[in-house]
């Protein structure tokens, strides 16, 4: 039979377990998402014409380096 010092110390270690993973899971998550933009905003340079590239101040070379990088390159 285990006694109740047993049962607390592995509902403790169950907690903390839980919260190890919601954290992490967390963070992957934010990675994920963060990849989205990076992917996305690289793909949003490439449809910009030269006017709009001019207007914030990005040659059309510079936006071309940045659609070559990997999304998960910052």
């Amino acid at each position: 039979m285990l006694s109740s010092t047993t049962c607390c110390k592995a509902q403790k270690n169950e907690v903390s377990l839980s919260l190890l993973v919601s954290h992490y899971g967390c963070r992957i998550g934010e990675r994920v998402k963060h990849w989205l933009r990076n992917y996305q905003s690289r793909r949003q340079l490439t449809r910009l014409d030269s006017h709009m590239l001019k207007d914030i101040g990005i040659s059309r070379a510079d936006a071309l380096r940045e659609a070559e990088k990997p999304f998960w390159r910052d």
